[in-house]
């Protein structure tokens, strides 16, 4: 009889994981500062091992990920690096209130969190502060290098402040 179960890990900061986006292709992360995590500008046919040439590639987006993705059978772990001064680099989100629209942009320092308050335009180019699910992740990819807008990024856009 096989064991179908996946052995367990615990998931570690600098964890390569690959992505399988269906199709025979897969992508790429790292786990930055859990649930940090940055995603690679790479998909390839098959599930490659090789290190050096995943973390070769810049980063496409870092997001906060649920937990539960590390579990998932289309997550298969890869090996660990010890992060870049690049990879540590303190990370933007911005946040948007739902009534008024005011808008801020936050990050955390330490145990601290710290939130802003910003602009809409000061806010184009960042994230949402928001977690993401795995599923919306891999449809983000596979919209990525299909050319295709994703519509949960599009969601998640700041919204102009109306006066």
């Amino acid at each position: 009889m096989v064991d179908n179960k996946r052995k367990r890990r615990r998931v570690k900061v600098g964890d390569i994981f690959g992505i399988d986006l269906g199709d025979s292709k897969y992508c790429y992360c790292i786990v930055l500062d859990s649930p940090l995590v940055g995603f690679y500008d790479l998909q390839v046919n098959d599930l490659k091992q090789d290190v050096k040439f995943i973390t070769s590639h810049k980063i496409l987006f870092k997001v906060w990920l649920m937990k539960y993705a590390f579990k998932s059978e289309k997550w298969h772990f890869i090996g660990n690096i010890e992060l870049s001064e690049e990879l540590n680099k303190r990370v933007y989100f911005f946040k948007q209130d739902q009534f008024d629209y005011s808008i801020s942009i936050y990050y955390s320092e330490g145990n601290e969190s710290i939130e802003i308050p910003a602009t809409y335009d000061d806010v184009k180019g960042l994230e949402r502060a928001a977690v993401w699910d795995p599923e919306h992740v891999e449809d983000r990819l596979r919209d990525h290098f299909n050319g295709v807008p994703n519509v949960w990024v599009e969601q998640l856009k700041p919204k102009p402040i109306v006066s």
